[in-house]
Parts: structure tokens; C-alpha cells; sequence
């Protein structure tokens, strides 16, 4: 048995029954309880994580193959932040004897980089409190003990690489219709100070980035979908803060690779009308453009929301729309404007009148093809 287990179960456990009987007989809260717990255990956690490294180093200096390959140059102590606090421990630094290279081994076989100090744990913790917080907040609750900078933290993000996930497809399938779904969203972005610095500047940046989602699927999956829930059939994602022509070529690479573009009669591309998402049937073959219902339905709203007549007006605009009749569609939106005063309505209504007769194409193709076109979601998946 390791000697932190023997010597926690000698101490630790004891201090453990002193946190319990202080809990109950002073009626302290339940929360003293947990962290009177957790600060034992955690310390028991780095106790058994120094011992392990260094049984470990220990085992690298007796071993045969060590010696025939590596010279000891000396022994260093060193600290790696864990999720469990600092992590104190000696290693030994070696010199190969074939090509002068120094190493210490057993952070290696420990998964340490060369001058890392803290743990993949922490690491990971940092990147998804990231994702949901701010670099500050991350860095905060990264550890027990300690905290990491804001700057360690954006670094930490920055540096991650992320690859596109390998297609394992032996045959190209067959199929007649495929469906591309594309969107974007706001993300702010960290950088508030720098913000509030350049407000006086015309050309500042945007305190925002607008991440892409693109997924590629064969529609949808009846046996895995239920009443509430409808499940994608093969879907493939591509996304990121990336030049629509990357993407797009992303996408008609996957596609090339995966279908056999012989048995393909149409793609749907469905998105909210944005050029980069239009772009994309120029990218790829024998596709087709949709404008997704949600947005129609949202600028159908916008235009109508103001009567108060039980959403007679909201109807007659959306009726003209689904026949489809261009020509009825401006008389109605004509009518609209003829019955709003508000200058404020009127721009809403001319904003929405402007981006359906824009995104007429993708509206009509539904008279035509509604029957095998699948509702876009990707406003859900950003």
C-alpha cells in the first residue's frame, strides 16, 4: 500500500471524524461539512499523485534500459497545478546518451510537456467554465487552491487545435437527396477593456465574432425520432470562425467523398438567406437554395404584429406567401403600410418586405419541392 494511503488512513481519517462530530455537534452548515471533507480528500489526492511521480522516477533511475540509453544529470523538484491544488514532487533529469538530449522522463511518461505546470484536468476544466464564463472566472475555478491568469487561460484556448473528425467510409453511398443546413450566431468576445478604449475610434473592431455551422445529412431518421424529438440521418458537422470558401469546400470534399454524385438529383441548402450561405450553391453540385421557415415566419411577424386583429392581417400576408404569389405578396405589404402609421413600423415592415422578395427563391422552391424538403434547425444546433 502506498504510504499516503497508510498515513490517511492513520490522519486523514481522523480529521475527517473531527469535521463530522464538529458538524453535528456545533450545527454548522452543510457546506462546512462538504469542504471539510473535500480539503481532506484533495489533500490526500496530491499526496498519492507526488508518490506515484516520484515511486515512478524512482523505478526510471534502476531500470536496465534507463541506464544503457540515459545519464542522470541530476534531481530537481518542481509543482504541476492539479484540480486537486499544487502538486509538489522531485524527478530526475536525464542526458541521452546517443544524441545529447535532455528529458525528464517521467514527466513525459506523465503526459507533461517541457515547462508545463499545470495539468490537463485543469486545463479542461479552465476551457468549459471558458466556453460559459469569461477567461477571469475560468481561471478562478480552475483549482482547489490556486487560480490561473486570464492571460494563461486565453493562451490555453487559443492553443487548441481542432481537427476535422476522419471519415470512415469504405463505399460511396447512394442516395437521391441530401441536405445541407447552415447558420451563424453572435459570440462577444472577451476583450471589454480594449472595447471601451476604442469607442472613440470609427474603424473599431466589433466586440463579437460570428462562428459558422454547416452539417450535411440524408434526413430524417424515422426509427431513432420521436413525437418531441426528430434525429438527423448520417449527419456530418463543419463549422468554426472560418472563410465561407474553406467551408464550403469542406463540405463539397465530404460530400465528393462519401456520395456517389451520379445518383444525386438534389442538395437542399436551407439557411436564413445570408450570401455566405446562398455562396454555397455555387460551391456545390446540383444544389438548390431554401430560405429556412423560421426567419420567413419571423419577418412575417414583424410585419403584421401591430394589428390587433386576431392575426387576420399576419394570415393573408402568410397565405400569399405559401400559394406563392410575388405579385399578391407586394399588394399585400402595400395594404400593410397604407394601414401603419408609426415610422418606426413602417421601417420594420419595409425590412420585411425587402428580405422576402430578396429570399423569393428560396420561398418558391416550397410550391414545388415542400414535399421531400426537410425543415432547417440549425438556428437550434448554433
Amino acid at each position: 500500500m502506498y504510504t499516503s494511503l497508510q498515513h490517511f488512513n492513520e490522519f486523514g481519517a481522523k480529521k475527517i471524524e473531527k469535521v463530522i462530530k464538529s458538524f453535528i455537534e456545533e450545527r454548522k452548515d452543510i457546506a462546512d461539512l462538504v469542504y471539510g471533507i473535500q480539503e481532506n480528500l484533495y489533500e490526500l489526492g496530491r499526496n498519492i499523485i507526488t508518490e506515484v511521480l516520484e515511486d515512478m522516477d524512482e523505478c526510471l533511475r534502476k531500470d536496465r534500459l534507463r541506464v544503457k540509453e540515459w545519464e542522470i544529470v541530476r534531481k530537481e523538484a518542481t509543482t504541476i497545478l492539479t484540480t486537486f491544488g499544487n502538486v509538489k514532487y522531485n524527478r530526475t533529469y536525464y542526458k541521452s546518451k546517443k544524441n545529447k538530449e535532455y528529458k525528464h522522463l517521467v514527466d513525459e511518461i506523465a503526459g507533461l510537456e517541457p515547462h508545463d505546470r499545470v495539468s490537463t484536468d485543469v486545463v479542461i476544466t479552465t476551457i468549459e467554465e471558458a466556453i460559459e464564463s469569461s477567461y477571469k472566472k475560468a481561471g478562478r475555478k480552475a483549482s482547489y487552491e490556486d487560480e490561473i491568469t486570464k492571460q494563461a487561460v486565453m493562451k490555453k484556448v487559443h492553443g487548441i487545435e481542432i481537427k476535422d473528425a476522419p471519415i470512415n467510409n469504405k463505399d460511396k453511398k447512394e442516395v437521391k437527396i441530401l441536405y445541407i443546413e447552415a447558420d451563424e450566431d453572435h459570440v462577444p468576445l472577451q476583450n471589454k477593456k480594449n472595447l471601451k478604449k476604442d469607442k472613440r475610434k470609427k474603424d473599431k473592431e466589433p466586440g463579437y465574432i460570428m462562428p459558422k455551422i454547416v452539417y450535411v445529412h440524408e434526413g430524417i431518421d424515422n426509427e431513432k425520432s420521436t413525437a418531441k424529438r426528430k434525429c438527423l440521418k448520417n449527419v456530418r458537422y463543419f463549422g468554426g470562425i472560418i472563410n465561407p470558401e474553406d467551408l464550403w469546400i469542406k463540405v463539397a470534399d465530404y460530400i465528393n467523398k462519401c456520395y456517389k454524385e451520379e445518383t444525386i438529383e438534389t442538395i437542399y441548402i436551407s439557411g436564413d438567406g445570408a450570401p455566405w450561405i446562398r455562396q454555397g450553391t455555387q460551391w456545390i453540385m446540383k444544389s438548390r437554395y431554401v430560405l429556412d421557415k423560421y426567419h420567413l415566419n419571423k419577418y412575417i411577424k414583424a410585419a403584421t404584429a401591430h394589428f390587433n386583429d386576431d392575426r387576420t392581417m399576419y394570415y393573408t400576408l402568410k397565405d400569399e406567401i405559401d400559394y406563392p404569389d410575388k405579385k399578391a405578396v407586394k399588394r399585400v405589404f402595400k395594404k400593410i403600410l397604407n394601414e401603419t402609421e408609426s415610422e418606426t413600423k413602417q421601417y420594420a415592415i419595409k425590412n420585411a418586405r425587402r428580405y422576402i422578395l430578396k429570399n423569393w427563391d428560396g420561398i418558391a422552391i416550397q410550391e414545388e419541392r415542400g414535399h421531400e424538403i426537410v425543415g432547417c434547425s440549425a438556428e437550434g444546433h448554433v
